[in-house]
């Protein structure tokens, strides 16, 4: 089906090449955007983010790109409403897709708009904050959840420190994934934070907020000082002498596979929670742990800016993110005046 406005397919053809000719050179002005589709603005979207985003998040945006595309990419931008944005889209997939996943959708095809508004191609927004309501409770596990969680790790001893890890940190799995030995510094008790590891490989950190250090739980370090020696041990029975020595050792990647010599990756995290989810923790996943580390904190009276640099986040994101946690330590707060104000 050709775009609207022409006649023929082949005159819709030769307008759409031209259009993606000025796009691909940046000519954003020579466009002529009253016949500009939605897919049309995606092309732009993407040949803008190429080499801005990592390459994880410029697949991201393509294969949500794909998906919006398959409904109402032929729209017109300057037709799209909050009214056809929802008949032709959101009304369908909302029903089989999950709140957090249609909300990551939705961001995505905000977030492409107002590069439109912003680059005139249109005059305003017209589907921000019609799209649906989502909660902003965010799943976190419980004691017994975790204790179901270890359970498992108990058939993977090789997936018990990453476990750990995760649940005494808060960070996000692409970061633990990259951690090096020499990241590691059990003398002053700290784990430099400063890339993330993808499906692509090692990539640049998710924004300048997520390059930080922070300090080891007791637990932790006492588990990264065994798997430790357990990781030299096994190098030395495979017969990888050399592979022990300080030069060579602390380049490595802290975390492996269960043959003790391939880097762990998102598969296998990915498999192991399957397999929780299958011993009944319904929506298990490593950045639950995240939240949980953040939930948990908040809930201790922990200030927003330390969480907030922990995470490696903005304080804005984090009062975002786990409002339910703020909302339910101020009323802890407000409970408390009686026994603290001395005036009656």
């Amino acid at each position: 089906m050709y775009r609207q406005g022409f006649k023929t397919a082949k005159e819709a053809t030769l307008a759409l090449t031209e259009l993606k000719a000025e796009l691909l050179k940046g000519n954003y002005n020579k466009v002529d955007y009253k016949d500009l589709s939605v897919e049309d603005l995606f092309e732009m979207f993407i040949e803008y983010q190429t080499n801005k985003v990592t390459m994880s998040t410029l697949l991201n945006t393509k294969n949500v790109r794909n998906k919006i595309c398959k409904y109402i990419g032929s729209v017109k931008l300057t037709q799209l409403n909050s009214y056809i944005y929802r008949r032709d889209f959101l009304s369908i997939v909302e029903k089989d897709l999950a709140q957090g996943t249609l909300k990551a959708y939705d961001s995505k095809m905000n977030a492409a708009i107002n590069f439109a508004v912003k680059n005139e191609m249109i005059d305003r927004n017209r589907i921000k904050g019609e799209s649906f309501e989502t909660s902003n409770r965010k799943k976190i596990y419980t004691t017994e959840e975790v204790e179901t969680i270890f359970k498992v790790a108990e058939k993977y001893p090789h997936l018990r420190a990453p476990i750990l890890f995760l649940m005494h940190t808060g960070v996000r799995v692409g970061e633990m994934l990259s951690i090096k030995w020499r990241d590691i510094d059990f003398d002053k008790n700290l784990i430099d934070i400063n890339c993330t590891y993808t499906k692509f490989g090692e990539s640049k950190p998710k924004s300048k907020y997520s390059v930080r250090k922070i300090p080891m739980s007791k637990k932790l370090m006492l588990e990264l000082k065994k798997y430790k020696a357990h990781r030299k041990a096994t190098l030395l029975q495979k017969g990888m002498i050399a592979s022990v020595s300080k030069e060579k050792f602390e380049p490595q990647y802290v975390f492996v596979a269960t043959n003790g010599t391939t880097t762990l990756n998102y598969d296998h995290i990915k498999r192991f929670f399957k397999k929780v989810q299958q011993a009944g923790v319904k929506e298990a996943t490593p950045h639950v742990f995240r939240h949980t580390f953040a939930s948990r904190l908040i809930s201790e009276g922990i200030d927003i800016a330390t969480v907030a640099s922990l995470l490696g986040d903005t304080i804005d994101t984090v009062q975002k993110t786990y409002v339910h946690a703020i909302e339910n330590k101020k009323e802890e707060a407000i409970n408390k005046l009686d026994k603290i104000m001395f005036y009656h």
